[in-house]
């Protein structure tokens, strides 16, 4: 492995540009061209320090942020089928002779030792879903049993070259994380990226055989977060480095990239045979019955992080919204929170979200990406750190509280800290 530098460059436009020497930092407030402003290297560090709970006084911000929003047109299921649970073969078969009343059709039968459930999935007559599952639920009380719902990533690009943005890629000084084992659900990643070349990233598909895979985009930039390193790039700061990535491919091309929750139960009961440390899920949609269970019993075994959302308001959304999610939202340079952040009492952190400079699995280059979905990986990584001694909800009170004191719905316990030591506590 490459052992990384101590500081990597920070660009403050689209383009590459080299490392500047670091030296005393000059804050200014705006651009100005009688005062002098600080250079890349200068910048960085100031960011840095803000994650190490040495707040500079102020940034400079991307002024026209738009993060993906939650948009009605898009579908919130897969039409006419539902997912149920149970937890032995035997009962899945004796289900399947009941629904035989509603005129279901068995599409996929799948038992998931490491949640110690059997998931069967049913096609419906050309009835809606949400009547047939009432008159199902009304019958057979007991059952678990949902719509096949659609979760979706929580970040999009940012293009706007007349804009101040904003690059966040550190981690505490020549860290070796070879030893931590972290868990994705999400897209491909572009493991023929340069940045990502040589990692020890594993991957397995979790769609359906006449399914397309979603793009490389999103996946890809999460892993960067963690793993990217290139200089050329200006990618030379990941968070966990040398760390081992286990990525369950559950989305597919749905107008938008989505994960049905028959993949995400799939993915989870893979992440917990592989026994990885933490699992990152920068996705999110409507609460369902089948997954809420499927999280309980994964977090029994494992830590999950989940995006906050990117819909604006106070709705909640899942799985961040369950209680044993570690849910986080995304904040720009100045630590406030995202435009279109999603508020409210699940959320328990604030992560650095806003125009991150990632891999771009479109060109093999870099690009700035904003929202809950980059927030995500940050908190991720500072509980990688922590190892299996400590619990992982130290995050919370080890915190830089940000809004009102103590816990609030914007920002949670505030703004999570890296910890400050070269190794992780794995070694």
């Amino acid at each position: 492995m490459t052992t990384q530098p101590a500081a990597g460059p920070w660009s403050t436009s689209g383009t590459e540009q080299p490392p500047s020497p670091p030296h005393a930092p000059n804050i200014s407030i705006g651009p100005s061209p009688t005062v002098k402003q600080p250079s890349l290297s200068e910048q960085r560090s100031q960011y840095i320090e803000q994650s190490s709970g040495l707040l500079p006084d102020r940034f400079r911000d991307n002024a026209n942020l738009k993060l993906f929003p939650g948009d009605e047109s898009l579908e919130t299921y897969i039409p006419n089928e539902i997912v149920i649970s149970s937890d032995t073969m035997e009962q899945a078969r004796e289900i399947a002779n009941h629904l035989n009343a509603f005129n279901a059709r068995l599409l996929k039968r799948k038992r998931l030792p490491f949640l110690g459930m059997v998931i069967s999935v049913f096609q419906l007559p050309e009835r809606p879903a949400n009547d047939v599952l009432n008159q199902i639920q009304q019958k057979f009380p007991d059952l678990h049993a949902d719509l096949n719902h659609f979760y979706r990533t929580q970040s999009s690009p940012q293009t706007s070259p007349n804009d101040s943005f904003i690059q966040l890629t550190s981690s505490p000084v020549n860290i070796n994380c070879d030893r931590v084992k972290i868990g994705m659900m999400d897209g491909p990643i572009d493991i023929e990226h340069p940045a990502l070349a040589n990692q020890r990233i594993h991957q397995q598909t979790f769609i359906r055989n006449d399914q397309q895979k979603a793009p490389h985009q999103h996946a890809t930039a999460i892993a960067s977060i963690w793993l990217a390193f290139d200089p050329s790039l200006s990618l030379t700061q990941p968070l966990l480095p040398n760390a081992q990535l286990f990525n369950a491919v559950i989305m597919k091309n749905q107008n938008t990239p989505a994960a049905s929750v028959e993949a995400m139960l799939l993915g989870l009961n893979w992440l917990l045979e592989k026994k990885v440390d933490v699992i990152n899920l920068s996705l999110s949609g409507p609460h369902n019955r089948l997954l809420q269970k499927a999280v309980e019993r994964t977090t029994l075994k494992s830590t999950i992080v989940a995006a906050g959302g990117n819909t604006g308001g106070n709705s909640p959304v899942y799985p961040a919204a369950y209680p044993s999610v570690i849910a986080v939202s995304a904040i720009d340079s100045r630590l406030r929170l995202a435009r279109n952040a999603t508020q409210g009492d699940h959320i328990d952190l604030a992560a650095p979200g806003v125009d991150i400079w990632v891999a771009d699995a479109a060109n093999h280059k870099g690009l700035y990406m904003s929202g809950s979905s980059i927030a995500a990986p940050w908190v991720s990584a500072a509980i990688a750190m922590l190892g299996h001694t400590q619990n992982p909800r130290q995050i919370e009170k080890n915190a830089k509280d940000l809004g009102d004191p103590g816990k609030d719905p914007q920002f949670g316990w505030g703004l999570v800290q890296l910890a400050n030591k070269d190794t992780c506590s794995y070694l």
